[in-house]
């Protein structure tokens, strides 16, 4: 095992996890930022799990959304993490995580953030989880194959991850928030 996962959320999913759900994260994380560039990782990783290509997926869907008016309905990154926003508070709501108040306000900012196109970059913008393996051992599952993108890469959840439990990285790799 690594000694680390990364993960890339929105800013939207820290902003909710953070305010409404107790400082808990849920997700979905893989041990490699960029299996492509790292030749310690023998592993494949479809796009759709790899760290780095979700991390572009929502960069070019920023672009497209302020730069080609043709295609703001079309910007898959952006439309898949609405989705999972708006089932991640259904299943809050299900399970007695959240009452129906502030399953109400955290409904009225996930649809506000994705019909209003300026604010994209803000709500939008991913962010790079570094999640220390060691610390975290205890709340970390690996992903079966049946679910996986593909049946052999090497994927992780975490349901409840503690804000205190990870940090924030830049692009340049340098922790910009959090666990140090």
């Amino acid at each position: 095992m690594q000694p680390v996962l990364y993960s890339v959320q929105s800013y939207l999913a820290y902003y909710l996890n953070t305010k409404y759900y107790n400082d808990f994260h849920f997700v979905w994380c893989a041990p490699t930022f960029d299996y492509r560039k790292d030749l310690n990782y023998k592993d494949i990783l479809p796009p759709t799990s790899n760290p780095r290509e979700i991390f572009d997926s929502f960069t070019q869907d920023l672009y497209r959304a302020v730069s080609d008016l043709h295609v703001s309905n079309y910007l898959p990154q952006i439309e898949s993490n609405y989705v999972g926003l708006k089932n991640g508070a259904d299943v809050k709501l299900s399970n007695g995580e959240i009452d129906q108040a502030t399953y109400d306000t955290v409904m009225s900012i996930i649809n506000i953030a994705k019909n209003n196109i300026q604010t994209y970059d803000f709500y939008f913008k991913p962010l790079i989880y570094v999640i220390p393996y060691e610390i975290n051992k205890s709340i970390i599952t690996k992903v079966p194959p049946n679910k996986t993108a593909l049946p052999t890469s090497e994927e992780y959840i975490i349901e409840k991850l503690p804000t205190a439990n990870f940090g924030i990285m830049n692009l340049e790799g340098r922790i910009i928030h959090g666990y140090k």
